[in-house]
């Protein structure tokens, strides 16, 4: 049976008042998640075994928050194991293919960290749940939306785990021991480029399959085609104003600049 007075932080005025650097916080959500089951099927954690999330309970907090001018809308939800289950430690999980975070191999993979005591956190990077860039990734036809595409490629990293340490100081009154980020295809791409580009985020990453050099080797649905996409070379039109789908362009821009690791 939970302790409900062991939850009874888990209320959004514990964690009012901190603040990111770049970035306006919107709005502080709480729930006090009880009786929690969740079905993680063999190979949904990536990297960790298989358990048996049943009857858990956590504390869910939800940051959203903007980067002023840059009119974006993100989400970073952090769950909190109750004060008597914590182990002291934060385990950070990844996105996949196109996603950044915040669904179901994501849910399933925080699952496992509450059952196992961790703090847990994911972002959406301000995109959702959409699989497809095709819906984000351009602010029109032939143009691309490099606030999503950053946002999607590194810059919601960094505010991820400055909101999940910021977020267990509020709740725990102290901060977390280790940190960690765990993550596979998108999210072992994130965990690369968190190394890179932030590597005081996390005390220790897991990058299972890594999705490194999506340019060379990514398949694009269609409607009416699919893609192999290539190395540019002289004899080639550059995906930008070759005749296919609009995701070429997406890849493209992703692949050419700062979000793949060198």
């Amino acid at each position: 049976m939970v302790n409900l007075l062991a939850g009874q932080s888990c209320i959004s005025n514990t964690f009012s008042g901190f603040s990111v650097f770049g970035a306006e916080v919107l709005s502080v959500d709480t729930n006090l998640v009880t009786n929690f089951s969740y079905p993680v099927l063999d190979g949904w954690r990536y990297s960790q075994p298989v358990v048996a999330v049943e009857d858990a309970a956590f504390c869910n907090i939800t940051v959203t928050y903007t980067h002023p001018g840059q009119n974006d809308t993100i989400n970073a939800e952090v769950w909190l194991p109750l004060e008597d289950s914590w182990n002291g430690r934060l385990q950070a999980i990844g996105g996949g293919g196109w996603v950044a975070g915040r669904f179901i191999l994501t849910y399933a993979g925080m699952a496992g960290a509450i059952i196992d005591g961790y703090a847990t956190a994911s972002t959406d990077a301000g995109l959702g749940s959409d699989s497809s860039p095709a819906n984000w990734g351009l602010t029109s036809p032939g143009n691309l939306n490099l606030v999503h595409l950053d946002n999607f490629g590194q810059r919601s990293l960094g505010d991820l785990a400055v909101i999940a340490k910021k977020v267990i100081q509020s709740y725990y009154g102290r901060s977390a021991d280790y940190s960690y980020w765990n993550g596979c295809s998108n999210g072992g791409r994130q965990a690369s480029i968190l190394a890179q580009q932030y590597p005081d985020a996390y005390d220790g990453i897991i990058a299972a399959a890594p999705a490194l050099y999506w340019a060379d080797s990514l398949h694009l649905p269609s409607p009416n085609v699919t893609v192999l996409m290539v190395p540019r070379t002289d004899s080639l039109q550059t995906p930008r104003h070759a005749e296919q789908p609009s995701t070429l362009g997406i890849t493209s821009a992703l692949y050419s600049n700062a979000w793949t690791p060198a």
